[in-house]
This record gives structure tokens, C-alpha cells and sequence, in this order.
């Protein structure tokens, strides 16, 4: 179990996690079949290019646990955006 802050109601229509969190907290991920093109919120490309791997993670909302699959990218300053 950790903590994270994360940026919630960001407008993202998927949930996100830096790749460098990914690499602290020693979370497993999977590989997506098919690469993801992403971009920033401005439109312009993700410097990490496709999202290839996401993971699974049980995030709590006050006392009840929820299953939510999160895509692993390059945030930059942020760590976790819930979309």
C-alpha cells in the first residue's frame, strides 16, 4: 500500500502514471497489445511517444476500494492523473 498525490478532475478521459512513480514504487506492469498515441493537454505530441504499458491498481474513495487501470507515460512534474 502507498500514498500518492494525483490530479483529479484533470479533464484526461483515462487515468495516468508517470513512468518514474511506476519505477520508485516497484509496480509490475503489462503491455499493451496495441501502442497508444498520446498527447498533452496543448495537443502536441507526448515526448514518450505510445503508451505501451499500463498496470492495475485498487485506489481507495473513503472506505470503498476500486479497481482502475492506470497507462504509464511521461507526466513530468506530476505523478498520477485520474481521469
Amino acid at each position: 500500500m502507498a500514498e500518492e498525490k494525483a490530479l483529479v478532475d484533470s479533464g484526461a478521459m483515462e487515468n495516468f502514471i508517470n513512468h518514474q512513480t511506476v519505477k520508485r514504487l516497484k509496480l509490475g506492469t503489462k503491455k499493451l497489445k496495441n501502442p497508444i498515441p498520446i498527447r498533452n493537454i496543448d495537443g502536441t505530441q507526448n515526448r514518450a511517444g505510445h503508451i505501451i504499458d499500463f498496470l492495475e491498481l485498487i485506489i481507495m474513495r473513503g472506505e470503498k476500494k476500486v479497481p482502475a487501470r492506470f497507462y504509464v507515460t511521461n507526466l513530468r512534474d506530476d505523478r498520477v492523473i485520474l481521469g
